[in-house]
């Protein structure tokens, strides 16, 4: 008899993390495009943190 075949390539957590990252990719980009419009000081610096922390 042959062996089921398991039609799932990947398991829960390899999904959850592809599914976080699909998320976070594009709200880098976001902050990263628009932190530029703010003026500088806190704004700034909070958009630029933001950034840094999602793309690390």
């Amino acid at each position: 008899m042959a062996a089921p075949v398991d039609t799932e390539p990947h398991g829960v957590a390899a999904r959850a993390i592809q599914g976080a990252s699909a998320l976070v990719a594009p709200a880098a980009w976001v902050v990263g495009r628009t932190m530029e419009a703010f003026p500088r000081g806190g704004g700034r610096d909070l958009a630029t943190q933001v950034h840094d922390s999602l793309a690390s």
